[in-house]
C-alpha cells in the first residue's frame, strides 16, 4: 500500500478480484497443456466420456497411460565450451 496510501480500499478490492482471476487463468492454461500433452485432439471421438466408457479395458488403460505420460524432454543444447 506504500504507492497508494490514499487508495487502500481500491487496492484491496483490486486484489480481491485479481487473485481468483489469476487462479482461473492458471487453471485454463494447465487444462490446455494437459489436452495438448494427452494427444486427444478436438476431432477425436475419445473426447466424449460416453465413448471412453464403451472402450474395452485394455484400450482404456492404453488411453489413460498415454494421457499420463508427458512428452520426452528436448535434447540439451550443445555446450559452447570447446571440447578438450
Amino acid at each position: 500500500m506504500g504507492f497508494f496510501p490514499r487508495h487502500i480500499a481500491t487496492v484491496v478490492s483490486f486484489m480481491a478480484v485479481a487473485l481468483p482471476f489469476g487462479g482461473t487463468v492458471a487453471l485454463t492454461v494447465m487444462a490446455a497443456v494437459f489436452n495438448n500433452v494427452s494427444g486427444i485432439s478436438s476431432s477425436s471421438p475419445l473426447r466424449n466420456l460416453a465413448t471412453l466408457q464403451q472402450q474395452p479395458p485394455a484400450v482404456l488403460e492404453t488411453i489413460v497411460n498415454s494421457a499420463r505420460v508427458t512428452s520426452p524432454a528436448p535434447p540439451a543444447p550443445p555446450s559452447p565450451l570447446p571440447q578438450a
